[in-house]
């Protein structure tokens, strides 16, 4: 019986998590672009030149337009 509530309290706090991050995954984007630049997802890092697993999405911005990145997304 013990085993199995330690099981469910895993199950349980595993489903909080989930519910925590789904809230917290953004549902429309930062800025009106036309198409995204790069995704979230596997792509090739721009400064070591290998895959790696981006964590955001990139946009494209106008020639001197003076919004920047929130932060880095790797």
């Amino acid at each position: 019986m013990e085993n199995r509530s330690d099981s469910l309290g895993i199950l349980e706090s595993q489903l909080f998590d989930a519910k925590v991050k789904k809230k917290l995954m953004p549902t429309i984007p930062p800025v009106d672009a036309a198409y995204s630049a790069s995704s979230y997802g596997w792509r090739i890092d721009p400064f070591k030149r290998h895959a790696r697993h981006a964590r955001g999405s990139g946009f494209p911005r106008g020639y001197r337009d003076p919004r920047f990145a929130a932060r880095v997304a790797w």
